[in-house]
């Protein structure tokens, strides 16, 4: 894989030119490319791009330096050392876009990298969706990167960021609502003989925690937990459920936090555990069940944690052990 990095006169490739281009082998990063050239004659040059590249007019104008032309061929050729030919970087659909069109004005019409790209920015968007962090969508100062939603269009203030939290909110209390009337289905279909009808685990390792999102509900996380089977302890159905949910063994349960009646009666009870004390890792393959699951700062949870978990996993962190109340 190349990790690629290409530095231009503008925005538009088929107008502006390219300046440098920096690249490295993934799988092996001391196997690097680097190449400034002169822009190609009758190429735009925008003050706007040099201010964000850091080269001035002079530099890029430069007779003594190699054609762009010279520098795509110079690429092309280290590239044919690297095994995986395909793209990865932030933004990186704007480098390979401009290397496409800087090799068809070269004369190279037969593209050898592959279509596909890799894009880091999207990558870490993601990773931050599912830790229920919310991304930085869009820039609003003066020193915004050139290719922003606020360069593209000037004096347009988004509201992107706003109308996300709502979606996601809407989808929190949605997820909230089924998760309700699956309790529900369960709690008035099952003949269990405990007094016990769920349980719920606080996993800790290192002020974290461990969290889950269900393929019925994906927009709120829950701790791992669930239901009581007939003649099953809540003790074993937490250590159960625990491998089912995280794929974590549980080698034995540290406390209790407390016994909590549902909405459906006294025999609608749900009891939480904690443990620090298991081991194996984190399964990241979905299963049936569980769409999705992942570690946080017991002091930074998500925006979309069931209120209820919350205020669990709250109790275990001010201490509380024993509590008996209301989910």
């Amino acid at each position: 894989m190349i990790v690629l990095d290409v530095e231009a006169t503008g925005v538009e490739p088929k107008i502006h030119s390219i300046v440098s281009l920096g690249a490295l082998d993934l799988a092996n990063p001391t196997n690097r490319f680097y190449m400034e050239c002169k822009v190609w004659d009758g190429a735009h040059i925008m003050d706007e791009a040099l201010g964000v590249n850091g080269f001035t007019r002079e530099q890029v104008t430069d007779a003594s330096k190699p054609s762009e032309a010279d520098l795509t061929h110079a690429f092309l050729q280290w590239s044919e050392g690297v095994e995986e030919r395909t793209f990865a970087g932030q933004n990186v659909s704007f480098d390979r876009d401009f290397l496409k069109e800087a090799a068809e004005r070269a004369g190279h019409t037969n593209w050898p990298f592959a279509h596909r790209t890799l894009d880091t920015h999207t990558m870490c968007f993601m990773h931050m969706i599912h830790r229920g962090l919310q991304p930085h969508v869009c820039c609003t100062g003066a020193s915004c990167c050139l290719n922003s939603c606020n360069s593209r269009f000037p004096g347009r203030k988004f509201k992107f960021s706003y109308r996300m939290h709502l979606i996601r909110r809407f989808g929190m209390y949605l997820s909230l609502t089924i998760i309700s009337v699956v309790h529900a289905v369960r709690y008035w279909t099952s003949f269990r003989t405990s007094s016990i009808q769920g349980v719920r685990v606080i996993l800790v390792k290192d002020r974290s925690v461990v969290l889950v999102t269900h393929w019925y509900a994906p927009w709120t996380w829950t701790l791992p937990g669930g239901g009581v089977n007939k003649n099953e302890a809540a003790e074993a159905a937490a250590i159960r459920e625990v491998k089912e949910e995280t794929g974590f063994d549980v080698k034995s349960l540290a406390g209790e936090i407390g016994k909590y009646k549902g909405t459906w009666g006294r025999g609608d009870m749900v009891m939480v555990f904690y443990t620090g004390d298991f081991e194996g890792s984190l399964t990241l393959t979905p299963n049936i069940e569980i769409m999705g699951r992942s570690w946080f700062d017991i002091d930074n949870l998500p925006e979309e944690l069931s209120p209820a978990n919350r205020r669990r996993i709250e109790a275990y962190r001010d201490g509380v052990r024993g509590e008996v109340g209301k989910w």
